[in-house]
């Protein structure tokens, strides 16, 4: 079975008739791959034709992009095609109640070590701002201030260097 992965235009992809009549969430799908980026790419023939990522072909067109990552996959007929869209489908196993509940947990003590970390920076930044030669009490007062409020808003380090360099 030959398989080519392309970059092509969203528009030249072609959906006829599938098996799938319900989409489902494709708001959700679009937000996640806005967010994480297209992991597994849409399959298609070598015209183009659809064969397996409906969804992800409808949330990448809700994004508006004009070009997308594909497989290109040879098939042999009609059938051929239908048991692709088939077993992509049908053979995937959702994850579990207890998995659910593990992958949550995983996410939340890694959260937990990337505020940890968010931590030390901003004390690196404390650190720094006290070896800096602040000419008088208001400019030091300012400097206090965007540092408190790039906190309280938890704007990204670079976020806060900007600020600083920008005043």
């Amino acid at each position: 079975m030959q398989v080519q992965t392309k970059l092509i235009k969203v528009d030249s992809i072609i959906v006829n008739d599938r098996i799938r009549k319900e989409l489902g969430n494709i708001e959700a799908l679009a937000n996640n791959i806005k967010e994480n980026g297209l992991i597994n790419p849409i399959l298609v023939t070598k015209d183009y034709e659809l064969i397996a990522g409906e969804r992800r072909y409808s949330a990448i067109k809700l994004l508006g992009w004009e070009e997308v990552e594909v497989r290109i996959m040879t098939v042999h007929d009609a059938f051929h095609k239908i048991k692709l869209e088939i077993s992509e489908n049908e053979y995937r196993k959702d994850f579990t109640f207890r998995e659910k509940v593990e992958w949550t947990k995983m996410l939340e003590r890694e959260y937990k070590k990337k505020s940890k970390k968010k931590c030390l920076m901003v004390e690196k930044v404390l650190r720094h701002l006290k070896t800096l030669i602040v000419p008088n009490l208001s400019q030091k007062k300012l400097v206090l201030e965007v540092l408190i409020h790039t906190i309280r808003l938890n704007l990204s380090m670079k976020m806060l260097m900007t600020i600083l360099l920008i005043t």
